[in-house]
């Protein structure tokens, strides 16, 4: 009962703290919605864009059983002397050709049908689809790709050369799984002869005609070996969304940290009040769940707000119909698990150390002892033993396999960087002698506050290394298509990375500027010791802005290799389709670009706040 009585004047503390300090509060409930929004909005575009198996087979074959391309053009009656009884079928052709009007000429794929095999129901359906306007019905009229009529400079009603002969265009159509593609649509002549076929059957009599056929010496595409999905694009996505959450706990994390430090003697004057650390974490663990709730509801509507508003681009985004957005349960179920989740484990480790100081300590408001530098480099190397074990793991395993182990050492190689990096600080403090005043000042400041400092760097290389890997992915596939580009189309997988690659810049960027200002928010004090020995505004700006840009430098630096090496188990993965790319502009543009952007914007922010305590 008096651990319940206990517990609750905990937690009216730890809102009212919550509703005092605003700011940090709506900074984990926005960094725990805009991870559920992307996972719910991401999901749901990506299961949308996403060809089904039933959409892939019906861009090849329709909706019949086998396509036969036979050695020799055939007339109906003889192609049907070698089918059962029941079976049915229909012809197509598809030739190369050239189109001509008073603008220009274009290249493009001749597709003709017999009269109503694309109507639903017809053994054609999905293989070409009316955009607008109607079908030809004889051979004076055609359908042209929307592109290839925007080349033409050709509106509908007009003609245009093709096939030796004038053509009234009635229509626009497009393949479903290939709308870039450049296509005219033409009658199908009747009694034409074919060389293919759309054949239907009997399920028990698919396979024995589908052998005879290819024994005769015909080539036979059957609908049971097209459709595989490739889950190259799962394990990416599901790498990319898990790091997103690990990148909003690393940044939650000191969050919380900062913030625990600031209420040091907060905390030390309720625990001398009788509260056990028990308490205290289980207080602050319910504050943050409540939050992450917040942030859970307002990330699924967020999510699939957006989702909404960008599927009329979708089309245009990936070149194939998509047709209505589809929700993902799975990815919202996902979201709304690990965001709590994440947030959860960001104030784990804050809140028991905060929790375990012994109230002399927390009462004084003394920063706390650390263990040595030396520790951290111990353990960061066995972080980093153990994510190069697990990336060797994922790049010879099965699918789920994979998955797990490639993030689970992507995430285990970022946690070893990150321990490293107070042992790299200390180290690289003893050489900054030579470095300018400034420069001086924040190396060695960041060395003797290596564990402090520590956090930043991790959230700045985990959110840059995610940059990295999607970087490095996009020049793996812009160099697949570059070397076999009349087979092999970049799709909605080079899409899907660009895209990814944006979001994932603008999020390093804001990350960069977070992690920073935290850090900045930890040397208050210091810089209240500058201001009273009468240090000008100037060089305390110039300091500002150096410590921000050295963290966000060696961030960017360590984000190298923690990026590059799950792109190259994902790589691995995709069984040597791809040849594994390293990305040096966009290495240049994190180790130059960023850490630039950091010591602007903290500049900036120290320019302000000196004119503000200036002006009162």
């Amino acid at each position: 009962m008096r651990s319940s009585a206990a517990l609750r004047v905990l937690l009216r503390v730890e809102l009212r703290s919550a509703r005092r300090h605003a700011a940090r509060s709506w900074l984990v409930v926005a960094l725990t919605a805009l991870c559920v929004a992307a996972m719910c909005g991401g999901g749901a575009l990506f299961v949308t864009a996403r060809a089904t198996p039933d959409e892939l087979r019906a861009n090849v074959l329709g909706a019949a059983d086998l396509r036969i391309e036979t050695y020799d053009a055939l007339e109906r009656s003889k192609f049907e002397t070698a089918l059962p009884a029941d079976a049915r079928c229909t012809a197509f052709a598809q030739r190369s050709s050239t189109a001509r009007s008073a603008a220009g000429a274009t290249q493009l794929e001749c597709w003709s049908f017999e009269r109503g095999a694309l109507e639903p129901g017809e053994l054609a359906h999905g293989m070409l689809r009316l955009v607008e306007g109607r079908a030809p019905q004889s051979q004076d009229e055609c359908a042209l790709a929307p592109g290839v009529a925007q080349t033409l400079g050709i509106e509908l009603g007009e003609r245009v050369e093709l096939e030796g002969r004038s053509r009234a265009v009635v229509g626009l159509a497009a393949r479903p799984e290939e709308l870039e593609r450049a296509v005219a649509w033409i009658e199908f002549a009747p009694e034409q002869a074919s060389k293919l076929w759309l054949v239907d059957a009997a399920p028990t009599a698919v396979a024995p005609l589908a052998d005879a056929l290819f024994a005769a010496g015909q080539r036979v595409i059957r609908r049971e070996d097209l459709g595989q999905r490739d889950e190259f694009e799962t394990l990416v996505t599901f790498v990319l969304g898990g790091f997103a959450f690990f990148e909003a706990t690393l940044v939650i994390a000191a969050t919380f940290a900062v913030g625990l430090r600031r209420r040091q003697r907060e905390i030390g004057l309720v625990s001398a009040n009788g509260a056990t650390a028990g308490d205290v974490v289980r207080a602050l663990c319910i504050s943050t769940a409540l939050l992450a709730s917040m942030g859970v509801v307002l990330g699924v509507l967020l999510g699939i707000g957006a989702a909404y508003a960008l599927s009329p681009w979708l089309d245009a985004w990936n070149a194939r119909w998509n047709g209505p957005l589809e929700l993902s349960l799975a990815h919202i179920a996902a979201g709304a698990l690990l965001g709590p989740a994440s947030a959860l484990a960001a104030t784990l480790v804050p809140a028991l150390g905060a929790a375990r100081l012994p109230v002399v300590v927390a009462l004084s408001g003394r920063r706390p002892t650390h263990g040595a530098a030396r520790g951290w480099l111990m353990l960061g190397l066995a972080l980093l033993s153990v994510g190069a074990a697990l990336l060797v793991v994922g790049t010879r395993a099965d699918d789920a396999t994979a998955a797990v182990a490639v993030l689970c050492g992507s995430i285990a190689g970022v946690l070893g960087l990150g321990a490293c990096s107070p042992w790299l600080l200390s180290a690289l403090a003893r050489l900054a002698a030579p470095l300018p005043l400034a420069w001086r000042l924040a190396a060695r400041d960041a060395g003797r506050f290596g564990t402090r400092n520590g956090p930043a760097v991790t959230a700045v290389l985990a959110a840059l290394s995610v940059s990295v890997l999607l970087a490095s992915l996009a020049g793996s596939v812009d160099a697949l298509v570059a070397a076999q580009s009349e087979s092999v189309s970049a799709g909605p997988e080079r899409a899907l990375i660009d895209l990814a690659l944006v979001a994932s810049l603008l999020t390093s960027l804001i990350v960069v500027f977070l992690a920073t200002a935290l850090a900045r928010a930890e040397s208050e004090a210091d810089e209240r010791i500058l201001d009273a020995v009468g240090a000008a505004p100037r060089d305390q700006r110039r300091l500002a802005g150096a410590r921000a840009a050295y963290l966000a430098l060696l961030g960017a630096a360590l984000a190298a290799p923690a990026g590059l090496a799950p792109s190259w188990g994902l790589i691995e993965f995709a069984d040597a389709r791809l040849s594994f790319h390293t990305p040096w502009p966009q290495l240049a543009a994190c180790v130059i670009v960023l850490p630039f952007l950091a010591f602007l914007g903290a500049w900036l922010s120290s320019a302000l706040r000196t004119t503000t305590s200036e002006s009162h």
